[in-house]
């Protein structure tokens, strides 16, 4: 008996199934957690000089062991820890007179010897914000960016039927043709605003409470 064949994917089960791998409270489960909890494990050597070299030694393994422990879909080869770990620091900025990589370093450097959490934890954030990004470009690649031009009309329209409540009239008068170019900042942007409604009506809750 030959196998029965999966039911077309509709612009509603396209849209649902995004929906449900972009909550909130999975994103924080599949990523920050893990990686919070790998942070807080790496078991780091304090050194009495921190020279440049011993610098480099433990970001590069705090990267590595991150990378090591987190089921992360994207491969991160080993050898460019070191590299990885510059560049998540280019942001680094505590005051001192230098900047990015150099400044985390003097503040390590400058400081006790415990300085050296504040610049791994900076960088846990950083790698947290950077798979962040990365699941929410696969999400809407694999669910929207390489369906056809057909597909993407339909969802647009769905969009459209769905959300109308919420959504402002320029919006819906927006023909899908146009709003199919831009799918994913249309989602996002109605993401973002269903979040700041919902944590403003808790806020008000909680007043009215107290």
């Amino acid at each position: 008996m030959p196998a029965k064949s999966a039911s077309p994917q509709t612009p509603k089960t396209l849209v649902d199934d995004l929906l449900s791998q972009l909550d909130e409270e999975k994103i924080q489960e599949m990523i920050d957690t893990p990686i919070e909890e790998a942070c807080n494990e790496f078991p780091f050597n304090l050194v009495e000089s921190m020279t440049h070299g011993a610098f480099l030694q433990i970001i590069g393994e705090f990267v590595s062991h991150i990378y090591s422990r987190v089921p992360i879909p994207w491969p991160f080869p080993s050898n460019d820890a070191r590299a990885e770990a510059i560049m998540l620091l280019e942001r680094y900025d505590e005051r001192t007179s230098a900047n990015g990589y150099e400044a985390a370093y003097l503040n390590a450097f400058n400081q006790s010897q415990g300085a050296i959490a504040l610049v791994l934890r900076h960088m846990a954030d950083a790698i947290k914000t950077s798979q962040r990004s990365k699941y929410i470009h696969y999400l809407f690649s694999s669910h929207i960016a390489l369906r056809e031009w057909r597909i993407k009309v339909e969802i647009a329209t769905y969009l459209q039927e769905h959300w109308q409540e919420y959504l402002p009239q320029q919006i819906l008068d927006c023909p899908p043709e146009v709003l199919a170019n831009d799918l994913p900042d249309f989602i996002q942007t109605y993401l973002y605003a269903e979040t700041m409604i919902s944590n403003t009506a808790s806020g008000a809750s909680n007043f009215m409470k107290s």
